[in-house]
């Protein structure tokens, strides 16, 4: 039984081994495409990796040049913005999302303070962050233990401090909850997307969203989504195939 357990391990190892050469090879290849300007076997490449369930910042942000090159803003704007959940500090994702956006004229923030704000709530990922939580509350919940059978006044105030923490790190937590998992952004592909007065072609069309710009999906009918524009507080409803949800 030991040595079957023993086999079963070894196997399972080295077939992470090797699907991880197997990605990293892969990856090497739609680099290597995208340097040659085969940016369309590159696109393609890049998307078998994420398809095999692959999440890297790098495969989205690689990926998000070759949806450039083949100027499909839209998408670029989209595979950027995965990347930046992944990475969120990242100056080079941060820098090629803000140029592309220069295309569709939209700006992601306008303000010092604003920039300040966002740089903040987003410097480290959701995961990273949920971690932090959680680590406090079990830290917090000893250091309260601890308290109960020795009462002295650097414990209380330990206490207090690590309280303080879990509290504004569990807010935080929320907040990039709800604007990352609650919150359904999603990025238009299409060259213009059509939003219509509701869900259908017999609807007529109330405005147009330039490809690349970000909407927040309400909820969804058939083949449509509802959809809000948050800058302009207009909404309507566009076609599934016309967005991608970040």
């Amino acid at each position: 039984m030991k040595k079957i357990i023993l086999i079963s391990i070894i196997l399972f190892i080295s077939g992470s081994v090797f699907a991880s050469a197997d990605v990293d090879l892969s990856f090497k290849q739609a680099n290597d495409s995208f340097k040659k300007g085969d940016y369309n076997v590159a696109i393609n490449s890049y998307r078998d990796i994420i398809e095999r369930g692959v999440r890297n910042a790098s495969v989205y942000y690689n990926l998000g040049n070759a949806y450039y090159k083949a100027n499909e803003i839209g998408k670029a704007v989209l595979s950027y913005k995965r990347a930046l959940r992944l990475s969120p500090r990242d100056k080079d994702i941060k820098n090629n999302l803000k140029y592309v956006l220069v295309f569709i004229k939209e700006e992601e923030v306008n303000t010092p303070f604003e920039k300040l704000v966002d740089g903040l709530f987003n410097m480290v990922t959701l995961n990273k962050l949920t971690l932090f939580v959680h680590f406090t509350y079990i830290l917090l919940f000893i250091m309260l233990a601890v308290y109960l059978f020795i009462k002295n006044r650097p414990l209380f105030w330990i206490n207090i401090s690590l309280g303080i923490i879990f509290t504004v790190s569990g807010i935080w937590l929320c907040g990039r909850i709800y604007s990352q998992e609650i919150l359904k952004k999603a990025i238009v592909i299409n060259a213009q997307g059509e939003v219509h007065n509701g869900p259908g072609d017999e609807y007529s069309v109330a405005f147009t969203v330039p490809e690349g710009k970000e909407v927040i999906v309400i909820q969804e009918k058939n083949l449509w989504y509802e959809v809000g524009v948050r800058d302009q507080g207009i909404k309507g409803w566009i076609k599934k195939e016309e967005i991608e949800k970040i």
